[in-house]
C-alpha cells in the first residue's frame, strides 16, 4: 500500500512539473523578444504579458491558409523589422479585442541555419543561385500566399536587382484568413521606415507607429466583423 501510495505521488509531481511549470506561449513569446533587447543593435521592447499569442507550425499555417480561420504572424525576434512591428500588433490586438493571433517563427532560435525559409545568392556571372533547400512545408505556404506574396529579388554589389523566379515570405507578415480565403495581408512595416546612413533600420516615429496601428487594427476588425467572407468585403 506504501509502494502504491508513493508511487502515485512520483506520478502526481511528474503530471506537474511537465504540465504546470511549462511555460506558455504567451511568456515564451515575450521571453524570446525580450531576451535580444540590445543585442547587437536590436531595437529594445517590450511585450505585454498577455498577449494572447500561440505558437503553430507551418503545416498548421498551412491548414488555415487551406480550409480554417485565423489570424497570423509570420516573425522572429532578430528581424528589425518584426521587433518595430510587434508592440503595434499588440496593440492594434487590443484595440481590436482580438482573440488569438497565431504565430509561426521563421528563424527558431535565431539562428540563420534554422531559418524555415530557402536561400539564394549570386553566383561569379550575377545570377541567383539556391544555396540552401527548404522544406515541403515551407513551399505550401508560399503556394497559399502567391496572389500576396513578393518577388524573391536579390541585389548586387553594384545595385541591380536580380529575381530568383521565386516569391518570398518575408517578415514581419500579417495574414488574416476567414474559412481558407485571406481577407487581410499586410507585409512589413511602412515603405516609410527606412535605414539609416550605417544601415540599421530606424525606430518608428510616433506618427508612424500611428499608421501602423491604424493598418494593423483595420484588418482584424474585418476579420472579426461576421459579415466580411471574403477579401472584397
Amino acid at each position: 500500500m506504501k509502494n502504491k501510495v508513493l508511487f502515485l505521488v512520483t506520478i502526481f509531481l511528474l503530471l506537474f512539473l511537465v504540465t504546470g511549470c511549462g511555460k506558455s506561449d504567451a511568456v515564451k513569446f515575450k521571453e524570446e523578444y525580450e531576451s535580444l533587447n540590445g543585442v547587437e543593435n536590436a531595437k529594445s521592447i517590450s511585450i505585454m504579458k498577455d498577449n494572447n499569442i500561440k505558437y503553430i507550425s507551418l503545416d498548421e499555417a498551412k491548414e488555415i491558409l487551406d480550409s480554417k480561420t485565423g489570424v497570423i504572424y509570420f516573425g522572429t525576434p532578430s528581424c528589425a523589422w518584426s521587433r518595430n512591428a510587434v508592440p503595434v500588433m499588440l496593440d492594434a490586438m487590443q484595440e481590436a479585442k482580438l482573440d488569438t493571433i497565431y504565430y509561426v517563427n521563421v528563424r527558431p532560435d535565431n539562428k540563420k541555419e534554422n531559418d524555415i525559409r530557402d536561400e539564394y545568392t549570386l553566383d561569379s556571372r550575377g545570377k541567383a543561385k539556391k544555396t540552401k533547400d527548404a522544406s515541403e512545408s515551407y513551399y505550401n505556404i508560399l503556394l497559399s500566399l502567391a496572389n500576396n506574396l513578393k518577388e524573391y529579388v536579390l541585389t548586387s554589389d553594384a545595385g541591380k536587382k536580380v529575381s530568383t523566379g521565386e516569391k518570398r515570405l518575408n517578415t514581419p507578415t500579417v495574414v488574416a484568413v476567414k474559412n481558407g480565403v485571406v481577407i487581410g495581408f499586410h507585409e512589413g512595416t511602412l515603405n516609410s521606415n527606412l535605414l539609416d546612413k550605417d544601415g540599421n533600420l530606424t525606430d518608428l516615429t510616433a506618427d508612424q507607429e500611428k499608421e501602423l496601428k491604424s493598418i494593423y487594427v483595420k484588418i482584424f476588425e474585418k476579420y472579426k466583423d461576421e459579415n466580411c467572407t471574403d477579401e472584397n468585403c
